[in-house]
């Protein structure tokens, strides 16, 4: 009886019931193995950068295009799909498709998590990878869940997919396919509090029913992935404080605010660019936990004195309101590395709108280095916003110096037509002024006069060739010239495009879904 079950055994399996455990394990091995490379090539580049004082040392250990990063990838997990190929036993390989997902997850957890555990990387290249992976595991998914559908429909035995353990596996097929439909940008912008709310479910439903669905079992994955996800949930639960609004000041004719938080929510030395997450919902809400929080550029510098902090907020769904109660996970640190302010020469700063949050905290830095460091630093900052009435935010930051474009009309408010201008959809007249149609052109100011004044200029979207020109052209050393842009994808790709024609270093953060 005992050898009739073995040979019965053999048979259902085909002898291959574990191998696919070993292809799990493989790309679980590759994963950490990127990630302790990734890190020690940032920690290595950091150092070299500090030594030789040139931003371009070394850089390409750190800068692989993301389309090469994804290819490696994606031809890896094809070469451990399709590795010791059996095409008369396929539904081994159907089984890999699922194993390969999930020994994937603890990678895309990881690069998930915020505050970023790479304390050198720059955060938004992390999540751009794993949005990528993300698609990776979402396809690896659906063609397991296909392969075996079409199976079982050839077979006539598509009554196995109701069988419980089958059956997680259907739920998961169910929602990945949901997910994928309502990730297009169109889809997820009409409501993007929900889909990430949706993504979170999915992602708790697919980390635990695969659990239970897979044979053999996970068990190890899950628990690194729960691990992972402890992790996250504790550093919020410990880093989040709660802390009630002061003022939000406005102005007419404009849908920016500024909002006044307390100074103590952010340690006492920050670069300038860092971030904080705000919700309505309480810690001990599920809502807290499950909804995404919303994230804002602190716009002052550690320099700044007095109890508060500013926010340049735009008018959303999402309503900062004063005297409210909030709760706030209040540091996230910025982007741009220490390296960066300390051996810029050459920097010239575009914002879109709102993103303004995030150039003048830089361009304040680098101008006090000129100013108390006599740091010599070629600095340009232009802001290009949709109403004349956005300018206010500039006074209340007490900024000068600013080039600033608005591309509505100054008597009217009507819209000059201009295709990239309605892009300005972003999360998120006094003495100090210079008012200038277009047409008029740009006075030719001194270096001392243009510190102190803000020119304004009204009509169409600047032409940023033209302006970047006059900055990037006064240094002759690429290594340490840079362009900063802060807006909608429009306004960075055109700037990326444009640092690339000067041999410009770039950096862009995306002031949108």
């Amino acid at each position: 009886m005992a050898t009739a079950d073995h040979v019965e055994l053999v048979a259902r399996h085909g002898g291959h019931h574990y191998d696919n455990i070993k292809y799990g394990y493989v790309l679980f091995a590759l994963s950490i193995i990127y990630l302790v490379f990734r890190q020690s090539a940032l920690i290595y580049y950091h150092k070299a950068w500090i030594r030789s004082g040139r931003s371009t040392t070394n850089l390409g250990l750190v800068n692989t295009p993301m389309v090469y990063t994804v290819s490696i990838m994606s031809g890896i997990i094809l070469i451990l799909e399709f590795f010791n190929l059996n095409i008369e036993e396929y539904g081994v390989h159907l089984k890999r498709f699922g194993r390969l997902a999930y020994a994937l997850t603890p990678l895309d957890l990881v690069l998930a998590v915020r505050p970023s555990p790479f304390q050198l990387d720059n955060y938004l290249d992390t999540l751009t990878l794993h949005k990528w992976v993300s698609r990776i595991i979402l396809a690896l998914g659906i063609l397991h869940s296909m392969g075996y559908l079409v199976k079982w429909l050839a077979e006539d035995t598509l009554e196995k997919s109701l069988r419980l353990l089958n059956f997680y596996g259907v739920i998961i097929f169910v929602l990945f396919d949901v997910l994928l439909s309502v990730s297009w940008r169109k889809v997820r912008s009409i409501n993007y509090t929900w889909f990430i709310g949706f993504h979170n479910v999915v992602l708790f439903a697919y980390v635990v029913l695969i659990q239970l669905h897979a044979r053999p079992g996970v068990t190890l994955l899950f628990l690194i992935n729960m691990a992972i996800l402890a992790y996250q949930y504790v550093v919020r639960l410990i880093s989040t404080k709660s802390f009630t609004t002061e003022a939000v000041l406005k102005a007419p004719d404009s849908n920016l605010e500024i909002v006044q938080v307390p100074r103590r929510l952010l340690p006492a030395q920050f670069l300038p660019g860092c971030h904080m997450r705000i919700s309505r919902y309480s810690l001990f809400n599920p809502l807290f936990w499950l909804l995404p929080s919303h994230p804002y550029t602190v716009a002052s510098v550690q320099e700044n004195t007095g109890a508060f902090a500013k926010l340049v907020v735009k008018e959303t769904r999402f309503k900062i309101e004063p005297f409210e109660k909030y709760w706030v996970q209040p540091y996230f640190r910025s982007s741009l590395s220490l390296e960066f302010f300390q051996t810029a020469e050459n920097v010239t700063i575009v914002c879109g709108g709102s993103g303004i949050s995030f150039g003048t905290p830089i361009f304040s830095h680098l101008l006090r280095k000129q100013q108390v460091e006599n740091k010599d630093i070629k600095l340009s900052c232009i802001w290009i916003t949709p109403n004349v009435g956005d300018l206010f935010v500039l006074k209340e930051l007490e900024i000068t110096g600013i080039k600033i474009y608005v591309t509505r009309s100054a008597t009217n408010q009507e819209v000059i037509e201009d295709p990239v201008s309605d892009e300005f959809e972003l999360q998120t007249l006094e003495d100090d002024f210079q008012i200038q149609d277009e047409e008029t052109g740009v006075p030719e100011l001194d270096a001392e006069s243009a510190q102190t004044t803000n020119t304004v200029h009204y009509g169409r979207r600047p032409d940023l060739g033209r302006l970047f020109v006059q900055n990037v052209n006064r240094t002759i050393d690429y290594a340490n010239k840079w362009i900063v842009s802060c807006g909608p994808p429009s306004l960075n790709e055109e700037c990326k495009r444009l640092a690339d024609s000067y041999k410009c270093r770039y950096f862009g953060e995306n002031y949108a879904m």
